[in-house]
């Protein structure tokens, strides 16, 4: 598999999705994976969030995450997490999980425990919601 950037030029669906990541597989299916506006630029390099959340599905303490932009100087990984028990959650054993499974860069770098993820009326993570509820847990504003 791999992943490419679409353009109107070859798929009709490209047309009203402009440049959003997709996933190619051998079998000729188009897996769209996320928005470009989703996509997090850190030190040049693009990370689909939906690559870091894939690196996390088998981590026995969380019941879900997703991935989102942190802007600092650029932007970093941030990832919301939802733990089946937020009392024995273990943050360095996420790191490590992590760690095995996705580049140096591509790697969250801030966290965020939530009791559930806000989700859209089609059931998908809002990730700009994230990020202020992230900047609200640092005090800071967006």
């Amino acid at each position: 598999m791999r992943i490419v950037t679409l353009s109107g030029r070859f798929f009709a669906a490209a047309r009203r999705q402009p440049d959003k990541p997709a996933l190619v597989a051998e079998a000729g299916y188009l897996f769209f994976l996320g928005r470009s506006k989703e996509v997090i630029v850190t030190g040049g390099i693009n990370v689909i969030p939906a690559d870091v959340e894939l690196a996390l599905v088998d981590d026995p303490q969380l019941v879900e995450a997703a991935a989102f932009a942190v802007p600092r100087l650029g932007e970093v990984a941030g990832l919301a997490c939802v733990s089946a028990r937020p009392e024995e959650f273990d943050l360095r054993r996420l790191r490590r999980h992590v760690g095995r499974r996705l580049a140096n860069d591509q790697q969250p770098r801030k966290f965020l425990a939530l009791p559930a993820l806000p989700r859209n009326a089609m059931g998908k993570p809002r990730r700009h919601v994230l990020l202020d509820l992230y900047l609200a847990a640092e005090g800071q504003s967006a």
